[in-house]
């Protein structure tokens, strides 16, 4: 769960800044999605 903290004009975007109230941990991969498609962390 998160509160909003600030909203930022980017472009055609808004950019949302929040605080992290709760956090859960679960075991398994990262979900990442860049340029149009999902994929990995390499590292």
């Amino acid at each position: 769960d998160c509160r909003r903290h600030a909203v930022h004009e980017g472009g055609d975007h808004l950019i949302i800044v929040g605080y992290v109230l709760r956090l859960t941990l679960e075991e398994g991969e990262p979900l990442v999605f860049a340029k149009g498609r999902f994929g990995r962390f390499n590292g």
